[in-house]
């Protein structure tokens, strides 16, 4: 059973003898040529001298013998023009060929190490990032509140009480609940913030 590798080999093998056919077709035209064109010459300069003489039968007898050379040089022409051609798309058929075969080759290697399938921009790089920290962050809370504890260090607003119980004060009528943020706008806002505290400091006014 016929493996690819052995029908590119066969495949090459053809492109290749067909390329070396067209190529000594082409050289044998332009052999031929090189002979017919310059006899061709040779003999419109007879008849022409024939004519100038007035022998109008010699002059007939070199107009069969034009007619034929012209013939002759004009089939080896579209010979010598068919057989470059059928070089040339040989060489471009066993070119691609050979680039088909490259590309098999590399391309279990490059599914290997390829990126992510959609190239993705700085800004959403920083908004993955974002998204996993507030990820780990969302875990640790909930994993806070299973053991009944809150985080360590935290203070009083960070363990759920509200302000004015941290501070000692009768809590107020707590507002409505704002509606939750999505996903992609909790971490866009962390980005924002971030971003903010890496800014510089602007120079400071007088105390």
């Amino acid at each position: 059973m016929s493996t690819i590798e052995d029908e590119v080999r066969e495949a090459r093998g053809r492109l290749r003898a067909a390329a070396a056919r067209c190529l000594a077709r082409r050289e044998a035209a332009e052999q031929e040529l090189s002979q017919l064109e310059p006899k061709l010459g040779q003999v419109r300069a007879e008849a022409e001298a024939v004519r100038a003489a007035g022998a109008l039968e010699r002059a007939a007898e070199f107009d069969a013998i034009l007619r034929e050379l012209e013939g002759r040089v004009s089939a080896a022409r579209g010979e010598r023009a068919l057989a470059a051609q059928g070089h040339a798309d040989a060489l471009a058929e066993l070119a691609a060929l050979e680039r088909a075969e490259r590309e098999a080759l590399v391309a279990p290697l490059r599914a290997a190490v390829a990126p992510e399938p959609l190239a993705r921009s700085a800004e959403d790089v920083a908004l993955a990032n974002v998204r996993s920290h507030l990820a780990d962050v969302d875990a640790g809370v909930r994993l806070d509140e299973e053991l009944g504890a809150a985080p360590p260090g935290a203070s009083p607003v960070a363990a759920g009480a509200s302000p004015a119980a941290a501070g000692g004060q009768p809590a107020a009528a707590a507002p409505s609940a704002a509606a939750p943020l999505s996903a992609d706008e909790q971490a866009r806002a962390e980005l924002a913030r971030l971003k903010a505290q890496r800014k510089p400091s602007g120079g400071g006014g007088p105390g």
